[in-house]
C-alpha cells in the first residue's frame, strides 16, 4: 500500500466517524412527554369506539332458559371396509377386468368393485393378513383406493400390484386350501 493511499483511508474513516457523531446527537428517539401525549390520544380514541358501540345494559340483557337436546338419530355410517363388494368390473369394462385378473384369480375368491373413481378389492380371508382386531370388527377384508381419474388403468393396475405384494400373493401359483 502506497503512502498516499493509506492518508486517504485515514482521512476516510475520520470523516465516516464524525458523521457517526453527528448522527448521535441528532436522536431518532421521541421524548417522554410526546410518547405519554400519543399514549393518551390512542386510549381516548379507543374509549369513543368503545362508547358508541351498543352494548346492552344489564337491563337489557335476555336471559335464555337451558332446554332439553333433540335426540339426533345417527344411521348406521358405511365405510370403505364394511360396505358389501360386487364384482362388476366385467360390467364396467373388460380392460379393467383383463387388468384385475393379471394379479388376481377368481377362483381364489377375490372380488373387484368399481363406482366412479372408487376401487375396492374384497381379499378372501382365507388369503388376508389384515390384524385380527379388522377381521374381528368388519367381519371381512376390504382394500379400498380412490383411482386417479386422470389415468384410471395404470392407477388400478398400480393398486392391484401393490394389493397383491402386499399379500405376497402370485396369481401363477396354485393353492391348496
Amino acid at each position: 500500500m502506497t503512502p498516499e493511499l493509506k492518508e486517504k483511508m485515514r482521512i476516510g474513516r475520520e470523516k465516516a466517524k464524525e458523521a457517526r457523531m453527528a448522527e448521535k446527537d441528532t436522536s431518532k428517539f421521541v421524548s417522554i412527554d410526546d410518547f405519554n401525549n400519543f399514549k393518551t390520544s390512542v386510549v381516548g380514541i379507543l374509549e369513543n369506539i368503545s362508547n358508541k358501540l351498543n352494548v346492552p345494559n344489564e337491563e337489557e340483557r335476555r336471559v335464555m332458559k337451558a332446554t332439553v337436546p333433540e335426540k339426533v338419530t345417527v344411521e348406521k355410517e358405511i365405510s370403505p371396509s364394511n360396505e358389501d363388494v360386487t364384482h362388476n368390473l366385467d360390467a364396467v369394462s373388460q380392460e379393467f377386468q383383463t387388468i384385475f385378473e393379471k394379479y388376481f384369480d377368481m377362483e381364489d375368491g377375490f372380488k373387484g368393485m368399481l363406482k366412479g373413481v372408487s376401487f375396492k378389492i374384497e381379499v378372501p380371508l382365507k388369503l388376508s393378513n389384515a390384524q385380527e382386531a379388522h377381521l374381528k370388527f368388519y367381519k371381512k377384508d376390504v382394500r379400498h383406493k380412490i383411482l386417479d381419474g386422470h389415468d384410471l388403468e395404470n392407477s388400478l393396475e398400480s393398486y392391484c400390484k401393490l394389493v397383491a405384494q402386499n399379500l405376497h400373493y402370485k396369481r401363477n401359483v396354485r393353492l391348496k386350501i
